[in-house]
């Protein structure tokens, strides 16, 4: 069906078919237990049959939920473009596909390159904001500031352009000079053009600059050891203060730990992510760890421990 339906990626038809596979244990799930506890079947071992099924599928689903939602992915990794797979995991730049030469903005994700634009639909407002801004102006972007700090190194365009934009930024980079501005000073600098991000950086609260100060002869450095979607460390080598900035954006659920010590990281031009710190070497990581999902975790096993008690119970009277 793939070669009569291009639009559709393998990829996101294994998602979809999986995403109908629960949806079918589900109601396999709910007619199960409307037909045990309406009492509609006299047959003893047929019912304790049917409980022990449900019990079964509930902790698959929530198995196999745990052990892929998390860092792996439904479909094969040998499904792709051999062109776009020697793509790094952390590649050091990111795309602006403003023709939508993907279906969908998000399946650039799966070649190991981030598209800015995302889905448009799941963009934080803030986030949203600055896009506005870029969609409602003729500009030409592999010129604005915007896009060089979003780290954008090729944008896929029906503009006439150079082929690569040679001036983006670092994913995370450090600068000295700093402005203490509120969020609408900041969108409002950023929407002018007023922001020189190569040489500082917008913050929403004056920094406290964070390690055991040390001295240092080695040259100033900084280098990415790892990232992935719920995660990065960076190593860093200073001889000065500085404000470590990031084109990362400022979410709930991510956790800054500098040394292996739980700190508060800044929110830096108006939506992204900055970390001060003090000369010395030190270990910037980020860990998303959302309040909410061990919310949803400990949901998740205390149904599965009422629903096997109430099994329990059933089977017993």
């Amino acid at each position: 069906p793939f070669k009569f339906f291009p639009g559709f990626s393998k990829a996101r038809i294994s998602v979809q078919i999986m995403g109908m596979f629960y949806l079918a244990l589900a109601v396999m799930s709910a007619i199960g237990a409307k037909v045990i506890f309406e009492k509609k079947i006299s047959n003893r071992k047929f019912k304790i049959g049917m409980q022990i099924l449900m019990i079964v599928i509930s902790f698959f689903v929530v198995f196999d939920i745990f052990s892929h939602g998390y860092n792996k992915r439904f479909y094969s990794e040998k499904i792709g473009s051999p062109q776009f797979k020697q793509a790094p995991l952390n590649s050091p730049f990111r795309i602006s596909d403003e023709n939508h030469f993907l279906d969908n903005q998000y399946d650039w994700e799966y070649f190991n390159i981030e598209n800015i634009w995302g889905k448009s639909g799941i963009r934080i407002k803030k986030y949203d904001d600055l896009f506005t801004k870029l969609e409602n102006n003729n500009w030409k972007p592999i010129n604005n500031k915007l896009y060089d700090f979003l780290n954008v190194g090729f944008i896929i365009t029906s503009k006439k352009l150079p082929p690569q934009n040679k001036n983006f930024l670092l994913r995370a980079y450090l600068v000295e000079n700093y402005k203490v501005v509120n969020d609408k000073e900041a969108y409002n600098l950023i929407k002018q053009g007023d922001v020189d991000f190569k040489n500082e950086v917008l913050l929403n609260k004056e920094p406290e600059y964070l390690g055991i100060k040390k001295e240092t002869a080695s040259p100033i450095s900084i280098k990415i050891v790892k990232r992935d979607p719920s995660y990065i460390k960076i190593n860093t080598n200073l001889s000065k203060k500085a404000i470590l900035v990031m084109s990362e954006v400022d979410y709930n659920g991510w956790n800054l730990y500098v040394d292996g010590k739980p700190q508060n990281y800044i929110t830096a031009n108006y939506t992204f992510r900055a970390v001060a710190l003090n000369p010395g070497n030190h270990i910037v990581e980020f860990k998303y760890r959302p309040f909410d999902v061990y919310i949803g975790a400990t949901l998740s096993i205390l149904s599965i421990c009422i629903l096997i008690f109430v099994a329990i119970k059933a089977v017993k009277k």
